[in-house]
């Protein structure tokens, strides 16, 4: 086991389903796949799960300064170090390392509520881009900040509740149940709330015919987490054969 392999372990303890995913991921890719997928995770963790903002603006700023300093071959930190040796990551430039931390950053001091799934989507907009812009080079193929968003919102809001995941949820929505922030991040229609944003989210997500492999299974994990609260449920992801199945048939899809 090398230094970077226990940050890849904590991501898929986050996102167990993604660990079968690899298997179904080109061979040549896996490494940087799960590289990649660790480095989100990184920025979403510094960016949603600290509860000081003064500690968030420092660690997005520490990324920032690293991922610049990744692509001349100075990064400290061993998950970067692994991942700029990758061939995949030569001709992206400083800049576009450095936005996808600067993007997090201005995403977690926004404390603008959503007035609709519009305003929350295009809330998430400016870092998923950033995120995509990355990985589309990487890939060779392009990924859509849609669904990079998407992915986001679905998780946030799919987590444990408290004030700050109560923020996401749209204005509109809350005035449809007659429900107050205060209420929300104790826990309360929490269900109903997600069978409502559900169908709006999952219109709003693209085509993944000519995303990369690992994109169309993540977004075909989202999409099937968003069919469960149509349906009144919750579950991160099938389980079982059933998980199996809609990898396979999202990485094979052409």
């Amino acid at each position: 086991m090398n230094e970077a392999d226990s940050y890849v372990a904590q991501w898929l303890a986050r996102e167990p389903a993604m660990e079968l995913a690899l298997l179904f991921c080109v061979p040549g890719e896996r490494r940087c796949v799960a590289l990649w997928g660790c480095l989100q995770h990184e920025l979403d963790d510094a960016a949603f799960n600290l509860s000081d903002a003064t500690v968030t603006q420092a660690k997005l700023a520490w990324w920032a300064d690293e991922l610049q300093r990744g692509t001349v071959g100075a990064a400290r930190h061993p998950l970067l170090r692994e991942l700029f040796e990758q061939p995949a990551t030569r001709g992206i430039g400083a800049r576009t390392w450095a936005a996808a931390a600067q993007q997090a950053l201005a995403l977690a001091l926004d404390e603008q509520g959503p007035a609709d799934v519009d305003g929350l989507l295009q809330r998430y907009l400016p870092y998923a881009s950033a995120l995509a812009a990355i990985e589309s080079a990487l890939f060779g193929e392009p990924s859509a900040a849609e669904a990079l968003a998407v992915e986001r919102i679905v998780r946030r809001l799919g987590g444990a509740g408290g004030p700050r995941v109560a923020a996401e949820w749209p204005l509109q929505l809350l005035a449809r149940h007659q429900l107050g922030r205060e209420a929300l991040a104790a826990g309360a229609a929490a269900a109903a709330l997600r069978r409502d944003i559900a169908a709006p989210l999952l219109a709003r997500l693209p085509s993944a015919a000519a995303a990369p492999r690992h994109r169309r299974m993540r977004q075909a994990l989202d999409a099937w987490r968003l069919q469960q609260w149509l349906r009144g449920r919750d579950a991160p992801a099938p389980a079982g054969w059933r998980r199996l199945w809609l990898l396979w048939r999202a990485a094979r899809a052409t």
